[in-house]
C-alpha cells in the first residue's frame, strides 16, 4: 500500500498546479448587465495612459471604453491606442493641444466631490466630430428592451466656441457592425458660446432611461453606448469637456435594489421589481411583501436596505434576491454591490478573482518532497 503513496501525492500535485495555471486572472475585463447589478465607473486611476484590451496602470480597457477621431484616428473596440494622442496624460485643464486628456481633480455635480474625468481637448481633427464609446454585455438572460444612464458631465469655458455633447444608443451584431441607433434627445447639451472672464470648471448631472425597443439588444449581445462630441457655435479654439460617474443599469438608479434603494415609498411606477424584494402593487406604497420567493416569506415589508430582521425566522435578510431558508443563518443571496469588489486600473465596479492561493501548491510540493525522503529512508 505504501508504494502507492508517492503517486498519489504527486497526483494531488499536479492536479493543483494545474488548477493554479488555469485559474482566470484579475486583468481588466468587460463588464457584463446581469438585471440586478449596475455598472458603474468614476475614473478614479485613469491618468489617460491611453487605451488597451490589457490595461496596465493608468489605461482604460479598450473591451469597454475606446474613442473615436482622435487626430482623425478611430479606436476599435480590443484595440491598442498607439497615436500619443490618445494619452495626453493628466491635467488640471487649460490645454491647447487636442486629444484625450485625464482632467483632475474636477468636482462632480453627482457625487459633489472630486472627480478624474474621461476628458478631451477637442480640436479640428480631435472630436470635431467625435465620441467615446462604452461597450457592455447583456447577460440578463433576455433582451434589453430599456436601459437606465447616468454620469456627470463637466466643462471648461475657455473659449469661444461652443461643445455639443449628446448620447446615443446602438445595436451591434458579431462583428460589431452597427444594426441600429437610437438618439437619446434628453441628454443633448451645449456649453456656453462666450468664454468665461475667469474659467473654471462647471458641470450637470446627466440621466434618463433609453428606449431600446426599436432595436432590442439580445441576451449575450453588446450595447454600445455613445457619448458624442462636436463643435456648437462660436469660433476659434473649443470648450475642455469630460464625463465621469459613468452608471448603466437595468432599473432606475433610485430603486435598483442597492443600498440606499426605496424604503417603502411609491418610487418605482411597479413596472419592475424592486432589487431587494417584491412589489405588493403597483409601486411600493408601504405594503406587506408579496410573501412569496423572492419576496420574505415573513409578514413584514422587506425595507429595501441590509441588513432587514425577517419577522418569520431568526435570519436575516441580505437586501438581495433570494429566498428566505428558514434557518438562523443568513439568506443565500448575494448584495449587487459587492463590498469586496475593486476598481482595477479604470476605476470601474467589477467583482475580484483572486484565483487559488499559491502557497497551497507551494505546502503540497513541500510535504511531498518530505514524505519522500521518509519513503528512501
Amino acid at each position: 500500500m505504501q508504494r502507492h503513496l508517492p503517486s498519489l501525492f504527486l497526483a494531488s500535485a499536479l492536479l493543483l498546479l494545474g488548477t493554479l495555471a488555469s485559474a482566470p486572472s484579475s486583468a481588466g475585463a468587460q463588464q457584463a448587465l446581469t438585471g440586478s447589478n449596475t455598472i458603474a465607473y468614476d475614473f478614479a486611476s485613469y491618468t489617460a495612459a491611453g487605451f488597451s484590451p490589457t490595461p496596465t496602470a493608468g489605461q482604460l480597457d479598450s473591451d469597454e471604453w475606446i474613442a473615436t477621431r482622435v487626430n482623425a484616428l478611430d479606436l476599435d473596440f480590443g484595440g491598442t491606442s498607439s497615436n500619443m494622442d490618445f494619452a495626453n496624460g493628466t491635467s488640471t485643464g487649460g490645454e491647447t493641444s487636442g486629444g484625450i486628456w485625464a482632467f483632475t481633480p474636477v468636482t462632480s455635480m453627482c457625487s459633489g466631490s472630486p472627480r478624474t474625468l474621461l476628458g478631451v481637448q477637442p480640436s479640428n481633427r480631435t472630436f470635431s466630430p467625435g465620441s467615446f464609446r462604452l461597450q457592455v454585455l447583456n447577460s440578463t438572460g433576455a433582451a434589453l428592451t430599456e436601459v437606465y444612464l447616468s454620469y456627470a458631465l463637466a466643462w471648461l469655458n475657455d473659449e469661444n466656441r461652443s461643445v455639443v455633447q449628446g448620447v446615443r444608443a446602438l445595436q451591434v451584431d458579431s462583428l460589431g457592425a452597427v444594426t441600429g441607433s437610437v438618439v437619446v434627445s434628453s441628454l443633448m447639451f451645449e456649453t456656453p458660446v462666450a468664454a468665461s472672464a475667469t474659467p473654471t470648471w462647471d458641470g450637470a448631472c446627466q440621466s434618463a432611461r433609453i428606449d431600446l425597443s426599436t432595436i432590442p439588444i439580445a441576451d449575450g449581445a453588446h450595447l454600445v453606448i455613445v457619448f458624442d462630441v462636436d463643435d456648437g457655435t462660436g469660433s476659434g479654439s473649443r470648450d475642455e469637456l469630460g464625463i465621469t460617474d459613468v452608471q448603466v443599469g437595468t432599473m432606475a438608479f433610485g430603486d435598483a435594489g442597492v443600498p440606499p434603494s426605496d424604503a417603502g415609498t411609491p418610487t418605482d411606477g411597479g413596472a419592475l421589481p424592486d432589487g431587494g424584494g417584491g412589489d405588493a402593487g403597483p409601486g411600493d406604497a408601504g405594503a406587506d411583501d408579496g410573501g412569496s420567493p423572492p419576496d420574505d416569506a415573513g409578514p413584514s415589508m422587506d425595507s429595501g436596505v441590509t441588513p432587514t430582521p425577517d419577522a418569520g425566522d431568526a435570519a436575516f435578510d441580505s437586501g438581495a434576491p433570494g429566498t428566505d431558508t428558514g434557518s438562523g443563518s443568513p439568506d443565500g443571496g448575494t448584495d449587487p454591490t459587492d463590498p469586496g469588489d475593486s476598481s482595477g486600473g479604470c476605476g470601474c465596479s467589477t467583482v475580484d478573482d483572486p484565483g487559488a492561493p499559491v502557497w497551497m501548491a507551494a505546502l503540497v510540493l513541500f510535504f511531498l518532497g518530505r514524505q519522500r525522503r521518509r519513503w528512501r529512508d
